[in-house]
């Protein structure tokens, strides 16, 4: 009978407090394949998440430079909309009428 991943875990906590020669002992090979199984599963889940986080910071990483691009024009425009003196306001009042 296959152990669940629990059960596994559970098998191993307990060996680890017995004497290596008595945690031998206890061990199946069905077990060790088992382990395996499980292991290679969560390998490849741990490669698809790491593949998905690298494509959702490209894109994060995208769309951040597209911000920063859409602000630093917004500040260029409204520094150059903005006047700085006295002189420049009059010159400003000076066009709208």
């Amino acid at each position: 009978m296959t152990k669940t991943r629990e059960q596994l875990i559970s098998m191993f906590q307990h060996m680890k407090t017995m004497s290596n020669d008595n945690a031998i002992k206890h061990i199946r090979h069905e077990d060790i394949d088992t382990t395996c199984g499980y292991l290679l599963e969560d390998k490849q889940e741990i490669e698809k998440l790491e593949k998905a986080l690298d494509e959702a910071c490209k894109r994060l990483s995208y769309e951040n430079e597209i911000t920063c691009m859409h602000l630093k024009q917004q500040y260029a425009w409204a520094k150059n909309k903005v006047p700085k003196t006295k002189e420049q306001i009059k010159e400003e009042l000076m066009k709208n009428d």
